[in-house]
């Protein structure tokens, strides 16, 4: 007898908390997915992010291939018979620097390894495309640039008997 007095009040309790349980899910349930808990007054607002472009377009621009150089002209010749040791202005008050043009190759793969080659020899050293017509170009690579002449001039004898190279100094144009 008591063994079923005691059935009664545990299935009493189970009953109890099984109502009470259904009815939290049926007041929390429409505050819950209705969004207004979670989307209310107080909370902040959901940001959007920005859409993140694959290439950045800087890095588009810089595969792009330069325009031929012009050649050197006159004035170029006059600053660079001076053997100043202090860096020149030319005529538009732009300061005259020097590069070395070391090689020029027709495959990119192989002016990248002698760029990398340069540079960790300690020079500052990069490479360029130039378009010679509608489907050729060639890819310069060039060691500098330096401010004054016969600073580019040593430098060049240096990489010249160190790299078995045929370089000509040119002025830099950015």
């Amino acid at each position: 007898m008591r063994l079923t007095v005691f059935m009664k009040r545990v299935r009493k309790r189970h009953v109890f908390f099984a109502l009470l349980l259904i009815s939290m899910v049926l007041l929390l349930y429409p505050q819950l997915f209705d969004g207004e808990v979670f989307q209310g007054n107080n909370s902040p607002p959901i940001l959007v992010p920005f859409p993140v472009h694959s290439v950045p377009i800087y890095v588009l621009e810089i595969e792009k291939p330069l325009p031929a150089l012009p050649e050197d002209s006159v004035d170029d010749e006059e600053l660079a018979a001076k053997d100043n040791a202090v860096p020149e202005l030319d005529s538009d008050l732009i300061p005259v620097s020097w590069t070395l043009r070391l090689v020029a190759f027709s495959q990119i793969e192989n002016a990248i390894i002698l760029r990398d080659q340069l540079r960790r020899a300690g020079y500052r050293a990069y490479q360029r495309i130039v378009v010679l017509s509608n489907d050729e170009s060639e890819v310069h690579v060039y060691v500098g640039p330096e401010l004054v002449r016969n600073k580019a001039d040593s430098l060049l004898t240096e990489i010249n008997k160190k790299y078995q190279l045929k370089g000509v100094v040119v002025r830099f144009r950015p």
